[in-house]
């Protein structure tokens, strides 16, 4: 099962200040010590102001988000709200099916998101991978995932799709002890 939470800071914010904030409030390690989360990765939304982020975790099911570890202390909702929560643009969190293990998406790569209402969208000649929305906030049907080199993401970037976002990794993926 695959776990997103996207989140911008309002227009305005510095790109440093969230980068402190992530790694202060929401470090990875603290994640992936919640029994259930075997994968974790973030990224920078590239193109869109606000820039968004991206986490993308692997977990073992939904119930993790309900578990002890994660509600006490490494999630469960906007850390650091009151201080944060009025910066925050957005905030969505979605569990999808479709893949047990998120993909990792190397540093000389983009991940493109592609959200859509049916699963059967095409684009150039990619392979996508889709994944079905079955719990939190639902803000799409169907998400689909493509790894692409950093000079194809360009052609996206500078003639963008309305429904095509493009994704710079922030961190390698990190994988769980237990994984």
């Amino acid at each position: 099962m695959i776990y997103t939470v996207e989140e911008a800071l309002t227009v305005g914010q510095p790109d440093e200040v969230w980068d402190r904030w992530t790694s202060e409030m929401k470090p990875v390690s603290g994640l992936l010590a919640v029994p259930g989360f075997n994968t974790a990765q973030r990224f920078k939304g590239l193109g869109l102001d606000p820039s968004p982020s991206l986490a993308i975790y692997s977990i073992d099911s939904a119930d993790v988000l309900q578990s002890r570890p994660y509600l006490d202390g490494a999630g469960g909702g906007k850390l650091g709200t009151p201080k944060w929560g009025k910066h925050l643009s957005f905030w969505h969190r979605n569990l999808f099916t479709g893949l047990d293990r998120a993909p990792a998406v190397p540093e000389d790569s983009r991940l493109l998101v592609i959200d859509s209402r049916e699963p059967d969208v095409v684009i150039d000649d990619l392979s996508i991978t889709w994944l079905t929305v079955v719990g939190l906030d639902r803000t799409t049907p169907y998400r689909g995932l493509v790894i692409i080199d950093k000079a194809v993401a360009d052609s996206y970037l500078s003639n963008p799709l309305a429904h095509v976002r493009v994704f710079a990794p922030r961190m390698a993926q990190a994988v769980s002890s237990r994984a």
